[in-house]
Formats: structure tokens, C-alpha cells, sequence
């Protein structure tokens, strides 16, 4: 069954490609001094936060410094009292050492130094066998354990639980057969009292290790998150030995925030202790922010400040410059001058006054300069015909001294009365004529000489110009008179050369001897009547007939001064004998 549907297509509309001009908002100085007040404003926060990076960064720097100033000055403090206990033991000792060959142990001198001494709170005299001879003083440590402490041990400072004893051994004597060994004990509370005297109410903790990674002491002040001592790592001990040769020997553990903090550490001299500081990031972020609030706080009220009032004043000020541009348009559309309004004399800004008169001032020199501008633009234009015409002269009276200087077709005379006459015509003048003497008696007319060296050749006589013209007629017939003299000059000097040559053909013509004159090249220049009947040549004969001529008939004779090279023809002097009669010869010369 066949389908009663038909296919068509429906044909699509073409593509048109539309551009849309982008529409460009005109700018104006209402927008530009929003924008400018806006930038005002949004400075000082610009400002604000570069200062706050800079204090941010001085603070942290000046609590870094701090806190390795603190470091370092409780381990001096702990040096300075573990000397005094030494040397206090040393004294003790030396009294001891003088008394003790005496067999007498000088108790009551020694109840009276310890007495002296109040860092320590215990004093005993312990000999070798292990007798406490003298006893100051309560202490919490054994006798026992202060000799295994100090026994063979060159180290004269020894940590216990809660006390710090200084040893001082009291070598032996030969009348007497026992050692002493002298130790003082100070609790290490003295040693929390020194470091809480150094940080003040800042809150540090303070940990002590020896050389051999053994802790000593640990305390914290006024830091309600108790800090927690180092652990002793290996890790820890090379950061520490590496900070200790450091110049700020100052690190940061690598913990979180919350829970990390910053250490300093310092060695106690005379000892093999270290001390180290450490305090809490988020304790240093309070001083840091501290010291920020106020500033950031009055700076940011300030911008706001600012920008309220410059939005408000920018309402004021965009009215007195529409004043301005408004007189800029009037001149702009008929050249004409309008005055401000008296709101804007009264209240516009100083500067936008002086302005407008500055204006007013200008509108009027552009107005005189234009004037002055078409004056000298008339003058200019005259100028320029003026100096277009000149030069067309000073063309056509080039193309007549080029006639007169070219090879002359005609007589002189004919080509300088030709040429004189252009010039009239150039010159615009009645009369122009060269004579061989001027009109005596005549006002109206002047006249220029003609002069050589040998003499003057006459006269241009001419009409005498208005004076206005005068400079520039001399100077143009002082060229033509020049010239007329070298033409002149040029024909007396071809009729002589002439004469000359005349005189000189005459004279080789009517010689008895023969003359031939020969070119470089060889060619025959000149032979005169004489060398023509001798030699058998025609005027139009060349070199080779003469030279031929020569070989067959003549046989050459060498002189004293002939040439080297026998071939040279050209060389001379020369002489060829003829080989029939030895008195006809002929003589050849080169120059």
C-alpha cells in the first residue's frame, strides 16, 4: 500500500551575525572623586595592615629577644651562685687542710662560716672512711649518697632529688691518714626562686639537663596550662647542640598550635648544665594581638571618618568644577567669557577661584594670540611670494648665464647682447646695454665695469632702480658682468692659443729637418713636410710603417746614455745611422 505522505524541507533561516556595539559610560569627575575619596579611605587600612605586619613583626622579634635575654641571664645568675658556694668551699677546705695536722677538726670556725653562708642549708665534713666529722645544717641526702656521688668524680656540683651539693675534697696529709671530703647542699627551691625573679609574671617554664641527657630541674610560673618538660630525645639534643652555636639560639617545637612552644636555651658556665625556656605559642599570639587592638581599632574609625566626609564634600566640590566646565563649553561654543555665579565667588575653594580667572585670563591671550597668529600669517604668506619670486628670478638669470657660459655657437658679442637683454627683461628694467663707455651727464642711469687683470672691457650701463631694489639689481648684473668678463677673457685666450699654433705649424712646416711626433700608444700625432718626403709616409700612415722604414734602411747606433732595453723605442735618446751614407741619420728622443 503505498503511503500517501510526501517529504519536504523546510528551509532555515540564514545566520545573521549581530554586533553589539559595547556602550561606553562616560566618566565623570563626580565618579573620578568618589573613587579617589574611596582610595583615600581604603589607605590607611592599606597602611594599617602594613603596620600591623610591621609591629606584628617587630613584637615578635622584641619577645624572642626577651625571652634570650632572660635565658641567659638566669644562667649567669646560676653560675654566679654555684662560684660563690665553690669558692666558699675552697676557703672552708683550705682552713680545714691547715688545721688538719693538728689532728683537730676547727668546728667552731667552721659553725661560724656556714653561718656566713646562707645559700646552703646543710654543711658536712665526711672522711674517707665514711665519718661525718662535721655536721651543719639538715639534709635530705645519705651520707652514703654524696660519697658514691663525688667518690672519683672531678665534678663538684652533684643534683639530687631536692637539693644541688657542691663537693670540695680536702686532700690528705702526711702526719694524718685519713681525706675529708667538704660538701654544701642547697635546696633547688633557691634555684625556682632565682628563675621567677628572672621571668617576672611572664609565663615561662624552666628545665635543666646535663651533658648526659639527664634531667636536672623542671618548674613553670604563671602558666595555667603546665607545661610539660622536653623529652631528652637524641632529637632534641641535636636541636639544642645546634641552637647552642647559633646566633639567636631560639627554635619552635613542632607540635600544634595549641600545644606547641617556643625554647631558648643557654649553658650554665663552669658547668655542664643547660638551661632552657620555653613558653606557649598561644601566649605570645595574646601579646601580639594585644598590642594591635588599640592602633586597629582608631585607624579603621578614622578611614570610616574619612570617607564620610569626603563623600560629603565631593557633592560640594562637583558643583563648583560644573561651574568651570560650563565657562569651558561657553567659550568653546561662540568664544565667549562666562562669569561664575556669586555662590561660587562666595563659597567655591580658593584654588578653583584662581582658576576661573586663570581661565578668563587665558580665554583672553588665546583671543590675542589668534589675532596675532592670522596677523603673522599674513606677513608669512607675503614673505613666501616674496621669496618664490626671487628664486624664479635667480633661476631665469641662471638659465641666462648658462647660455652665455656654454660653448658659444654665435660671436661673443652676439651671445653677450643676447644675454644682456634676457637680464633686462629678468630685472625689469627700461635700459640695460654693455657698451665700451658709459653716457657721461645722465642722472638717470648708472653703470657696472667689466674688468679683467689686464684692464676693464667695458661697461654695463643700466637704469637706475628704485631703492628698494637697488641691492638686489647690482648684485644680479655684478654676476652678469663676471661672466661677460670670463667670456671674454676665454676669447682672447683662444685667439692666441691659435695665433700660437699657427706660428708653431709654420715653423716645423717650412724646417729642413724632418719631425715626427709619436704617441705613447704608437700612434702617428704629427709629421711635418720635410719627415713625409724623407720617411715616404702619408698623413694618414701609422707608427708601424716608420718603424719598418727604420729597420730596413737605417741600423741603430748606442749611445752613452741609450736605454738598458734595446726594445724600447720610446726611450731615448736614440740613434739610427743609415746604412748608405753615414751623415743621414735619424735621432729618436722619449718625453
Amino acid at each position: 500500500m503505498a503511503s500517501n505522505t510526501s517529504n519536504f524541507v523546510v528551509p532555515l533561516p540564514p545566520v545573521v551575525k549581530v554586533e553589539v556595539e559595547e556602550q561606553v559610560v562616560p566618566k565623570d569627575f563626580r565618579g573620578y572623586l568618589t573613587r579617589a575619596l574611596a582610595w583615600t579611605a581604603l589607605m590607611p587600612l592599606f597602611m594599617l595592615a602594613f603596620m600591623h605586619f610591621s609591629q606584628l613583626t617587630h613584637t615578635a622579634a622584641v619577645i624572642d629577644d626577651q625571652q634570650i635575654m632572660r635565658t641567659q641571664q638566669f644562667a649567669r645568675s646560676i653560675s654566679a651562685r654555684f662560684v660563690s658556694i665553690e669558692t666558699f668551699l675552697n676557703t672552708a677546705s683550705d682552713m680545714i687542710s691547715e688545721s688538719i695536722g693538728s689532728k683537730v677538726i676547727p668546728v667552731s670556725r667552721l659553725n661560724k662560716l656556714a653561718e656566713k653562708m646562707p645559700y646552703l642549708t646543710s654543711l658536712k665534713l665526711i672522711s674517707d672512711t665514711g665519718s661525718v666529722d662535721f655536721h651543719h645544717g639538715e639534709s635530705s641526702v645519705s651520707t652514703a649518697e654524696l660519697m658514691s656521688a663525688f667518690a672519683g668524680s672531678e665534678v663538684n656540683v652533684r643534683s639530687f632529688q631536692n637539693e644541688i651539693c657542691f663537693g670540695s675534697r680536702i686532700p690528705e696529709a702526711d702526719s694524718y691518714d685519713r681525706s675529708y671530703l667538704l660538701i654544701g647542699c642547697e635546696p633547688k627551691e633557691d634555684i625556682a626562686a632565682i628563675f621567677e625573679r628572672s621571668v617576672g609574671a611572664e609565663p615561662y617554664s624552666l628545665q635543666i639537663f646535663d651533658s648526659k641527657q639527664k634531667e636536672i630541674f623542671f618548674t613553670s610560673l604563671n602558666d595555667s596550662g603546665n607545661v610539660r618538660p622536653q623529652n631528652l630525645s637524641s632529637e632534641f639534643v641535636k636541636i639544642s647542640e645546634q641552637m647552642l652555636g647559633a646566633p639567636t639560639p631560639l627554635w619552635r617545637t613542632n607540635q600544634k598550635r595549641n600545644d606547641s612552644a617556643v625554647l631558648s636555651i643557654a649553658e650554665i658556665p663552669d658547668t655542664d648544665w643547660r638551661a632552657v625556656f620555653s613558653q606557649r605559642v598561644t601566649f605570645r599570639d595574646k601579646q601580639l594581638l594585644s598590642s594591635l587592638l588599640t592602633s586597629g581599632v582608631f585607624l579603621v574609625c578614622g578611614a570610616l571618618l574619612a570617607l564620610i566626609v569626603g563623600t560629603f564634600l565631593g557633592f560640594r566640590l562637583t558643583n563648583y568644577v560644573q561651574t568651570l566646565i560650563d565657562q569651558i563649553n561657553a567659550f568653546k561654543k561662540d568664544g565667549s567669557i562666562k562669569k561664575p555665579d556669586r555662590s561660587f565667588l562666595a563659597n567655591a575653594p580658593i584654588e578653583l577661584k584662581l582658576l576661573s580667572v586663570q581661565f578668563e585670563k587665558l580665554v583672553r591671550q588665546v583671543q590675542s594670540t589668534q589675532k596675532k597668529l592670522e596677523e603673522s600669517n599674513l606677513d608669512l604668506t607675503h614673505q613666501v611670494n616674496l621669496r618664490t619670486r626671487t628664486l624664479n628670478q635667480r633661476n631665469q638669470e641662471l638659465r641666462a648665464l648658462q647660455f652665455l657660459l656654454a660653448p658659444l655657437q654665435d660671436e661673443p658679442h652676439v651671445v653677450i647682447k643676447r644675454t644682456v637683454e634676457s637680464f633686462r627683461l629678468i630685472l625689469g628694467l627700461n635700459q640695460l646695454d654693455f657698451v665700451d663707455e658709459p653716457e657721461r651727464g645722465r642722472q638717470d642711469l648708472a653703470s657696472l665695469p667689466v674688468k679683467l687683470s689686464t684692464g676693464v672691457l667695458g661697461y654695463l650701463s643700466f637704469e637706475r632702480p628704485d631703492y628698494t631694489q637697488e641691492n638686489r639689481v647690482n648684485t644680479s648684473l655684478q654676476r652678469l658682468a663676471n661672466s661677460i668678463a670670463i667670456v671674454l677673457e676665454n676669447k682672447e685666450m683662444f685667439s692666441s692659443v691659435k695665433a700660437s699654433q699657427s706660428r708653431f705649424n709654420a715653423l716645423l712646416e717650412s724646417m729642413t729637418e724632418g719631425v715626427v711626433l709619436i704617441g705613447k700608444t704608437g700612434s702617428l700625432l704629427y709629421s711635418n713636410k720635410t719627415a713625409r718626403e724623407i720617411l715616404s709616409i702619408a698623413p694618414g700612415d701609422g707608427i708601424a710603417k716608420v718603424e719598418n722604414y727604420i729597420e730596413e734602411h737605417f741600423r741603430k747606433v748606442y749611445l752613452a746614455d741609450s736605454p738598458n732595453n734595446p726594445q724600447d723605442f720610446f726611450a731615448g735618446p736614440t740613434r739610427y745611422v743609415s746604412k748608405v751614407d753615414s751623415d743621414f741619420f735619424i735621432e729618436a728622443s722619449g718625453f
